[in-house]
């Protein structure tokens, strides 16, 4: 199959509206608490019913892709999110917020799982894990931009442009998608049985198991503590909305850069040595960050914001590796695969983002103990999923560090 050298970049592109939509609002959420006169656990739910959306729909994309074909579900989903981000923006009332956060969850669903199956379908190996690296670097990049850009359109527009400047990209997107995005893979008949089957066949499999829950504990853990630093910092310790904005930007800017250095730190290092100490080090920076929060009610944002680079830095290195690995875990299966990935990942993430706004006190405490558990067990079953090789690496990660 012969693609235009812009094919991938149209698909990292369709994924911009429904990657940056929660970082843009997310410096505004004291104000629109605020302005609907809620409490913070609302507010959360925003997150949390988007994430809820997201789950759900996404066990559907996969196997209505490999039905009717990868470019028209694609163009469904991108609707979808388009209706939500428009009822986000005319919004009246906290209730039609959070219905259309939900709307917006069930058409972001079809912009990864379908760009992720697409990517899947033309690259193998090395280049399907610089181009899911890519695709990581650039999103993460735009998510960095995102709290700033959102921080000034809240002051100067008000919380609800946000969602509105969402609307104006999505409907660029659709339009570009309509016009040059080709189709991948031509519909099958399937049988809802077969779908059915394959779901059974990927979680029966440990290795695929192991390969998806490496990179959502790590995204839940990071959900769990980026949710609750608007109320931390900028209502208990009075942080301006701009200077807020550059310590989420910074956080989302070390997963980026190592984003889209994984690929060839991968390929210098190895797969197994750069998963493992990628690991091993998030695991080190938030336990730093957990000891640090039971000492202190709440540390300095000087300390707080270096450690979260440090751990969002260090797992995008796994995050890439084991992500692109668990996509190949079962041959033949990637439509069902990445539906699945892609749900069990936002169930997770809205679970751990409600647990941490149910926990959350005005300390740092909570927030803490849950990236740090999450790494914990993210690094076990990067072990558990090499196992066997792991001993002859482990020596080695002592080169890596020094």
């Amino acid at each position: 199959m012969k693609l235009s050298k812009y094919f991938p970049f149209l698909l990292i592109f369709s994924t911009v509206s429904a990657a940056i939509e929660i970082d843009l609002s997310l410096p505004s959420f004291p104000d629109i608490a605020r302005a609907f006169s809620v409490s913070e656990d609302v507010i959360e739910g925003t997150i949390s019913l988007n994430f809820l959306g997201f789950c759900l729909s996404s066990l559907f994309y996969g196997p209505l892709s490999d039905r009717f074909g990868r470019r028209p579900i694609l163009l469904l989903g991108t609707i979808l999110f388009l209706i939500g981000s428009l009822g986000c923006s005319l919004a009246p009332t906290i209730e039609m917020i959070l219905l259309s956060r939900f709307i917006q969850g069930l058409g972001a669903a079809g912009s990864f799982v379908i760009v992720i199956t697409m990517i899947s379908d033309v690259y193998k190996g090395n280049e399907a894990t610089h181009w899911i690296g890519l695709l990581n670097a650039i999103l993460t990049a735009t998510m960095a931009f995102a709290p700033i850009l959102g921080g000034y359109l809240n002051v100067y527009f008000g919380w609800s442009s946000c969602y509105t400047v969402v609307a104006c990209i999505t409907t660029l997107q659709l339009i570009l998608l309509y016009m040059y995005l080709p189709e991948t893979r031509k519909g099958q008949d399937i049988q809802v049985k077969v779908v059915l089957r394959d779901y059974v066949q990927l979680l029966s499999s440990l290795r695929f198991i192991q390969s998806s829950f490496i990179p959502t504990l790590l995204a839940g853990g990071y959900m769990a503590f980026i949710s609750v630093i608007p109320f931390l910092y900028r209502d208990k310790l009075g942080m301006p909305l701009s200077q807020f904005a550059w310590h989420q930007a910074a956080i989302i800017a070390s997963f980026s850069l190592m984003s889209y250095y994984a690929n060839r730190i991968s390929s210098y290092f190895g797969d197994i040595r750069s998963a493992l100490f990628g690991a091993l080090l998030s695991v080190c920076a938030t336990t730093a960050l957990l000891i640090c929060s039971s000492l202190v009610n709440i540390p300095s944002v000087f300390f707080i914001t270096p450690l979260m680079c440090l751990f969002a830095g260090s797992c995008a290195i796994p995050f890439a590796v084991i992500f692109s690995a668990s996509l190949s875990v079962v041959p033949e299966k990637n439509g069902p695969a990445s539906s699945l990935l892609m749900s069990i990942r936002t169930l997770f993430c809205a679970f751990t983002v409600q647990f941490a706004g149910y926990m959350y006190n005005g300390a740092l405490f909570s927030a803490a103990a849950i990236v740090a558990f999450s790494c914990l067990i993210s690094l076990l079953l990067t072990i558990g999923f090499y196992r066997g090789k792991v001993k002859t690496t482990l020596p080695l990660l002592q080169n890596v560090a020094h």
